[in-house]
């Protein structure tokens, strides 16, 4: 099979969060370096490439991520990762949709 073909059954998903005003150095410390349980649920759930970047002026949050399919994106939303619960509802829930938006730069915390 070509790389072609496999690159056009992937799917890419990209979001935007934010992080609390002064909270930037916890959320550091809890994501930088992924738990294993979490890498292992993702790539459990076909999740082949993940990233996430800090806009430090901003503190937005910008994620991008390459899936095999929308329904086990969703059911990641099931896993029972410890403290990763409340945010795997929003984030793979279909109520969430992306907003607009980017940037360039930034930290990089979190890549699969």
């Amino acid at each position: 099979m070509s790389a072609l073909l496999l690159v056009s059954r992937m799917i890419r998903k990209a979001f935007v969060m934010s992080v609390n005003e002064g909270q930037e150095r916890e959320y550091e410390r809890r994501h930088q370096p992924i738990w294993p349980e979490l890498e292992a649920a993702l790539l459990a759930h076909g999740v082949t490439n993940y990233s996430i970047f800090l806009h430090p002026g901003t503190r937005q949050l910008f994620a991008y991520a390459e899936i095999a399919s929308e329904a086990r994106w969703a059911a990641i939303a099931l896993t029972r990762v410890p403290h990763f619960a409340p945010c795997a509802k929003k984030l793979f829930s279909d109520g969430v949709r992306p907003r607009g938006g980017g940037f360039s730069g930034g930290v990089r915390f979190l890549a699969l």
